[in-house]
């Protein structure tokens, strides 16, 4: 599982420009044709992989050793957002390269919370050497 000192050193700016995303372009943009949705996923939360509220999902089937919600599902195989982008809102919260009283900034949701968690304004904060389920991290340029 991966820390938030994972994604600094595996998204590493390199010549691409490799990063991972900063709190204020985390899984924030859901815009089309200069419209905005409160969703990834458009006007509701169907189709993302989230606790009870997005309906149906490809989730690997992990609820025997769990104790709430059925798993992550792997990447891409939720609905694409309106920005045809994949898995950005709900699925994993993501480490984002910022923090916020000491603690490393996570953006976007996940399968083991509900669809609020999805919208752009929740941003929430863990120690650096967390490492659970629900936290993953992608790298943006």
């Amino acid at each position: 599982m991966p820390t938030a000192a994972g994604p600094a050193s595996a998204c590493r700016p390199t010549r691409s420009g490799s990063r991972p995303p900063t709190p204020s372009g985390a899984p924030t943009r859901r815009r089309r044709s200069g419209q905005s949705y409160p969703y990834p996923t458009g006007d509701s939360p169907a189709g993302a992989n989230c606790l009870q509220e997005c309906g149906p999902a490809p989730a690997l089937d992990r609820s025997a050793r769990l104790t709430r919600g059925i798993g992550p599902a792997r990447a891409g195989t939720t609905a694409a957002g309106v920005n045809g982008l994949y898995d950005m809102g709900a699925n994993a919260w993501e480490w984002v390269d910022g923090t916020r009283g000491g603690e490393r900034i996570t953006r976007g949701g996940s399968w083991w919370y509900g669809a609020a968690q999805m919208r752009r304004e929740p941003v929430a904060t863990k120690p650096a050497d967390t490492a659970v389920v629900y936290i993953g991290f992608r790298c943006a340029r």
